[in-house]
């Protein structure tokens, strides 16, 4: 989605578009949240007094995977200032579930003022438990409408829920004015360390079957790094909700979209279809190959039993010499900021290869225009913990004027960037290297990244909102290694490498927003029972002495889940939103 900037007042930069205390008039919803409303006068004074005190802490509990900012963070202090507002950033890690830490937080009923999670069963049972703040009121406010500029109409009643509320909001993949350059695959891939092409004169690879001889050739000359490290020539994490790296694969070979475990054929748009990608010839063949090289051991022999830090450890020693993961998944814990591996130029950097299970077949995995997609069972909340929920919208709202996104995403004119004479922003190679710098980025940078905030371009079209979306900050810092890989190939961005086919994004998109089927109903026990299912047999299909009987155990247990109404339910919603 784009924003224009002539669909809101939210083009006036500075502090004075947010500026006053009249916040108290923004009403949130009172039957879930009494304390909320700005209504009452005590409430006005409360709010009005928070902000003549001094700096508000609020406590903001992330979903996700982030360095926490220092007491004196220069950017932080800055923001403060101008809001009044200081947000203390606790990240999960991605260790524990989100499941328990609503859990524990119910059981403490101890709750921070912001929550950001990807969690849609956990947002609903908060909103059901009264414990969200309804945005309505204040989108309805012109105050807020840096907030309501955010999406259309049409895309913000996408959130709203039973009760015809909204309860939260994407902060992902907003874009202002146009779509930004998307460089890199941030879903699914498979993956391939850039030092296996360039040993093997950078080969075009199209299907499991070739990048499995691939690095199987590669591993049969290097058993070990140079530093005496044993080489791990494949690994798949399945811990858990992580298991996305083992069971989605089938649907990526066949070449169709897939999204919260769900795989569309997207062949017609106007009639898409959903796929029980499974049990399908595919899947035999995929896990059939897994299975050969765990005999051969070319697959991990921990791969069953390793946690997500002992992946994570494995990948960032440079063992690994390919898997199959989200982007988002491993990139953050074995690359630096500037999206290169931690240990400089050995060629353990990963590109993506578009395989299918044959040779000649369409893909679908990379969507043209992704960043503009909308999460709809994803973002960041304000929970009825949060003292002062009109000062948290109004900071929310501020966060997006220009300045604030210049200085949240560019950093301060003189220091981090220079304005030239046309108006376009330019960093210096020496200034590049001290953003990417964690000491620099701990103590002066501040981008309360899982905070509403615009990608695409600034408000006068010249400059893009997130330096990352660039060409020269994308290129800038790549090791020699994969700049070779690229120029070899003839790419300019990770994408490139998919060859994914273009396809017109419908109404459904992105296909989780379909899935949000009533907890607890049979269809979604059946959905659950198919998770657990794939959970406990896939890896044991893949280690299986006697593949061909185990595997007709395991479809056989499949179809008699009844999983067929789970599938036609998804599918109902599907054409609902496709009609």
């Amino acid at each position: 989605m784009t924003r224009d900037t002539s669909e809101s007042s939210s083009d006036t930069t500075g502090s004075d578009q947010t500026s006053g205390d009249s916040d108290a008039s923004a009403n949130p919803d009172t039957s879930k949240n009494p304390d909320a409303s700005g209504s009452s006068d005590s409430e006005e004074t409360k709010e009005t007094t928070a902000e003549t005190q001094g700096p508000v802490e609020m406590r903001m509990w992330i979903s996700g995977s982030g360095q926490p900012l220092s007491k004196d963070n220069e950017i932080q202090k800055k923001i403060t200032d101008d809001t009044g507002v200081v947000v203390v950033e606790d990240y999960s890690g991605g260790n524990v579930s989100d499941d328990t830490v609503f859990e524990n937080m119910a059981l403490a009923n101890d709750y921070p003022d912001f929550l950001y999670t990807n969690n849609s069963y956990g947002f609903i049972e908060l909103m059901e438990a009264g414990k969200l703040v309804a945005w309505d009121d204040y989108l309805n406010d012109p105050r807020y409408s840096n907030l309501r500029s955010l999406y259309t109409d049409a895309q913000w009643d996408m959130f709203r829920q039973n009760d015809g509320h909204i309860y939260w909001a994407d902060i992902r993949n907003t874009d202002y004015n146009q779509v930004s350059a998307d460089r890199y695959q941030t879903g699914l891939a498979f993956w391939i360390q850039v030092r296996v092409l360039e040993w093997a004169n950078y080969p075009k690879i199209e299907t499991l079957d070739e990048y499995f001889k691939l690095l199987d050739d590669f591993y049969e000359e290097h058993k070990a790094n140079a530093d005496g490290t044993p080489i791990i020539p494949y690994t798949v994490l399945c811990e858990d909700w992580r298991n996305f790296c083992l069971e989605a694969a089938p649907a990526f070979l066949d070449g169709n979209y897939s999204d919260a475990g769900i795989a569309i054929d997207t062949s017609d748009l106007t009639h898409p279809k959903i796929v029980e990608y499974d049990t399908t010839d595919t899947a035999k063949r995929y896990y059939a190959k897994l299975n050969e090289a765990y005999q051969k051991r070319l697959l991990d022999q921990e791969f069953e039993i390793q946690t997500y830090d002992e992946y994570l450890e494995k990948l960032r020693s440079g063992r690994v010499l390919g898997m199959c993961d989200q982007y988002w998944d491993f990139a953050n814990a074995i690359y630096d900021a500037n999206g290169s591996f931690l240990d400089g130029d050995l060629g353990y950097d990963y590109v993506p290869v578009p395989l299918t299970i044959d040779p000649g077949m369409k893909n679908y995995w990379h969507v043209d225009g992704y960043t503009d997609t909308v999460y709809y069972e994803s973002g960041v909340a304000v929970t009825t913990a949060c003292k002062y929920p009109d000062m948290a919208f109004k900071f929310m709202n501020r966060l997006l004027d220009q300045d604030m996104m210049n200085l949240r995403f560019w950093g301060i004119e003189g220091t981090d960037y220079k304005v030239q004479d046309d108006g376009t922003f330019h960093r210096e190679p020496f200034m590049r290297d001290r953003w990417l710098n964690s000491s620099y980025q701990a103590n002066h940078v501040c981008q309360y990244a899982y905070l509403p905030h615009y990608r695409g371009y600034s408000r006068d079209g010249k400059n893009v909102m997130d330096p990352q979306d660039s060409t020269d900050d994308f290129l800038y810092g790549k090791p020699e290694s994969v700049a070779r890989c690229l120029i070899h190939y003839g790419y300019s961005s990770y994408t490139d490498f998919l060859h994914s086919e273009p396809f017109e994004k419908g109404k459904w998109f992105p296909l989780s927003t379909v899935t949000n089927i009533a907890l607890f109903t049979d269809v979604w026990e059946a959905g659950q029972a198919r998770s657990e299912l794939k959970q406990d047999r896939l890896p044991k299909l893949v280690q299986s002495e006697d593949f061909d009987k185990d595997w007709e155990a395991y479809v056989k247990d499949y179809e008699a889940i009844g999983i067929s109404a789970y599938f036609d339910d998804v599918q109902k919603e599907l054409d609902k939103l496709s009609s």
